[in-house]
């Protein structure tokens, strides 16, 4: 495996070791990625969504909580109005599919209401999107520290290898694939502990991760 995860990106060169680590470990996390007129205008937007402001989105802002214990709220927005973001976006895509996919935009935010959470298939416990190569990209203009539920991934579980392909062929149904008792020890005993990346991440990070592979 690449060993490097994190980066900031300053020279070509950066970007060809990135690539290579996402390719290996199915996830890269960027540092400091956006100019601070940028950060501040998406904290503007995540200000908008938690106090359910309807103006200045293309959908929403919206109520999809599953549980009482978390609020979820989110809004569908302008790609065009985040010029770096978008650059960042095209360049990546172009890359793992060889030509630009032009993304949606989406805010989400997460209000706790009790601990501990319910458990929710599909969201906050691991499971792996069905398409492949199945690429998406998280931004945080805040920080994320440990206890605050960081993102999780299973470095490696990306690859559509003989242990990836069996899997899916002796799964009698997509829910067998988020049924904890099941899928735990089919699937992640394939992976060591130390395989299971908690993405804490610094404020202004861009998180790239294969989904395909258990998040």
């Amino acid at each position: 495996k690449n060993s490097k995860i994190f980066f900031e990106i300053k020279t070509e060169n950066d970007w060809k070791h990135l690539f290579s680590s996402l390719k290996e470990n199915g996830i890269v996390i960027i540092n400091d990625i956006l100019p601070g007129s940028e950060v501040e205008e998406i904290k503007k937007q995540f200000s908008k969504i938690e106090n359910e402001n309807q103006s200045d989105w293309i959908d929403g802002p919206k109520d999809l909580s599953k549980t009482s214990k978390v609020k979820l709220t989110w809004a569908k927005d302008d790609i065009n109005k985040y010029k770096n973001l978008l650059k960042y976006s095209d360049l990546i895509t172009n890359e793992v599919y060889g030509s630009k996919v032009e993304p949606s935009i989406e805010f989400y935010n997460h209000e706790v209401k009790d601990l501990p959470e319910s458990v929710i298939v599909g969201e906050n416990s691991l499971h792996m999107d069905r398409f492949i190569p199945n690429l998406k990209m998280y931004y945080s203009p805040y920080e994320i520290p440990e206890w605050s539920a960081p993102f999780q991934y299973v470095i490696g579980s990306h690859k559509i290898d003989r242990r990836f392909v069996s899997h899916w062929i002796n799964s009698k149904n997509f829910q067998n694939l988020n049924d904890e008792k099941n899928f735990s020890l089919e699937f992640l005993k394939n992976f060591n502990e130390t395989d299971i990346l908690k993405t804490s991440i610094k404020a202004n990070s861009l998180v790239a991760a294969f989904t395909n592979g258990l998040h």
